[in-house]
């Protein structure tokens, strides 16, 4: 593996990952909170990080704040982002840039540039949202990094390592990198400073599904903040505005920001029935995000049937869990299926005459499921399953 690495011709040696949390996502909004990793593909390792909260010499609104846990009275002391400008405007303009979701946090530092007579050009970006075409958390999930939203300086570490997942690189580092110095500012103010730090930002609400988002371009970036606004379940009226203002600067009409939301409702809609069998959570789920979005549409749960098939029927298994304090792997079920007079298998066949698979959850993506889907073997939950003796 080369120590550094060339892109469109050019080697390399260091990269810099960034997020930003904002006031919201319109031309009038601020930056609130600005992280920054700056990693050497020489040495495999971080070198330096930027994480400070910035005040935006403005309101936060309530909205906002519910996304990412800040409050305008956390900013009163923080650095303003002219202070820190100098020194984000020469790591943004002389190494390639990786973001997820990147032409939303390069508009913004792109605005704050512009606010204070300034402007940055970045010559190279990559985008992480564009390389994947999932939410952060499940880009993260595919590759086995351990992530849950907490700070713009986490966000940016795991943008970080979801790109070099994507360069056949080793991630470890990232995780490694949690104590190093900030590399120096005039000051900082960071979340751990005002007892922020184990505050999470919510959850993205694609946090929990592999969606196949097909836009590119402007179109892409808006659904990555439509996906933003929905971390609570809804959408504001600031936040309204804000997806409205972007459409418009963005080209993208009326009709379109419409069409664009039913887009991102099939693919909810085609991500809860990827299992066959839709559970009150995703029911409940789909419906939130549906009526949040503006839509009519609900989805509802599937009617699982619960009746036990006859003595001396094969049953295959899939997955292992804990029910009432016991552990049900393959030896245990196993046997408690042969008390029952029913006959165990591992092996789940088109022709062999199954009767039933037991998973070991409704939202269960293994291969077995799949299978038993397709050949309309019939499925049951494996907790729900062992309620019936």
């Amino acid at each position: 593996m080369p120590r550094m690495i060339n892109l469109g011709g050019v080697i390399v040696k260091q990269v810099v990952a960034i997020d930003v949390e904002t006031t919201g996502f319109g031309k009038s909004d601020r930056v609130v909170e600005v992280g920054v990793v700056v990693y050497d593909l020489d040495s495999n390792q971080i070198i330096g990080q930027i994480d400070t909260l910035l005040n935006p010499d403005r309101n936060i609104p309530k909205e906002s704040s519910q996304v990412h846990g800040i409050l305008a009275e956390h900013v009163s002391l923080a650095p303003t982002f002219q202070e820190v400008s100098d020194f984000l405007h020469e790591l943004l303009s002389k190494n390639v840039v990786i973001a997820h979701n990147a032409d939303f946090d390069l508009r913004f530092i792109r605005q704050e540039f512009l606010r204070i007579g300034s402007d940055l050009e970045v010559k190279d970006v990559e985008c992480t949202y564009r390389l994947t075409g999932q939410s952060l958390a499940v880009a993260c999930e595919e590759i086995s990094f351990e992530f849950r939203h907490h700070s713009a300086v986490e966000d940016a570490k795991a943008a970080l390592a979801v790109w070099l997942a994507k360069q056949d690189r080793d991630t470890s580092s990232v995780h490694q990198a949690e104590h190093l110095p900030e590399l120096q500012l005039f000051r900082t103010v960071r979340r751990s400073h005002i007892g922020l730090a184990e505050k999470p930002k919510g959850d993205s609400s694609l946090s929990g599904l592999r969606l196949n988002l097909t836009q590119s371009g402007a179109e892409l970036t808006y659904l990555g903040l439509v996906d933003t606004s929905l971390r609570d379940f809804s959408i504001s009226q600031v936040e309204t505005l804000g997806l409205s203002e972007f459409a418009a600067e963005s080209g993208i009409s009326k009709s379109r920001e419409v069409q664009l939301r039913e887009e991102y409702l099939d693919e909810l809609h085609r991500a809860a029935l990827r299992d066959g069998i839709v559970t009150d959570v995703e029911s409940e789920y789909f419906n939130q995000i549906s009526k949040a979005l503006g839509s009519q549409r609900t989805l509802e749960p599937s009617n699982v049937s619960t009746e036990l098939p006859p003595a001396g029927s094969l049953i295959c298994v899939t997955g292992t869990l804990t029910y009432k304090g016991v552990h049900f792997g393959k030896a245990e079920i196993s046997t408690f299926l042969e008390e029952k007079g029913f006959v165990f298998t591992d092996v789940l066949s088109k022709k062999a005459g199954v009767a039933l698979l037991l998973q070991e959850s409704a939202g269960s993506q293994s291969s077995k499921v799949g299978k038993a889907q397709a050949w309309g073997i019939r499925r049951m939950v494996t907790s729900d399953f062992l309620s019936l003796f």
